[in-house]
């Protein structure tokens, strides 16, 4: 989990950004065999629009995998993040830390899959 603070720039984030090779296919195979948790994940209407692509894809699908998946751009993602942005108006506000942690709360499904891909606890 991340939080950046900045004026003008404040964001919370979280995810695997830039893995090596292994831990890549890791992720990539487990969205291919766990199709459907993988979706309920993403789909989730609270994590979803959180679910961003913060750096490079491939611009075909990797070697291996069908390029005919329903998560196919996931599968030529880099990274596997989420992003969600605050205004310096939500920083300065009381409830802040409620609605970060609750952004984090949403993310903790997939924290969990990403954890379970990749071999460590959650």
């Amino acid at each position: 989990l991340y939080l950046h603070l900045e004026p003008g720039d404040s964001f919370g984030g979280g995810g695997v950004h830039t893995p090596d090779a292994a831990a890549l296919t890791r992720v990539r195979d487990a969205i291919v065999s766990e199709t459907a948790a993988w979706k309920r994940v993403v789909s989730d209407a609270r994590f979803g629009p959180m679910y961003t692509n913060m750096g490079e894809a491939l611009k075909r699908v990797p070697q291996g995998y069908d390029a005919n998946h329903p998560f196919v751009d996931d599968l030529k993602r880099k990274s596997h993040t989420w992003h969600v942005s605050f205004s310096e108006a939500d920083v300065c506000a009381p409830r802040f830390m409620e609605a970060y942690a609750e952004a984090c709360r949403a993310a903790g499904p997939f924290h969990r899959f990403m954890a379970k891909a990749l071999g460590v606890p959650w």
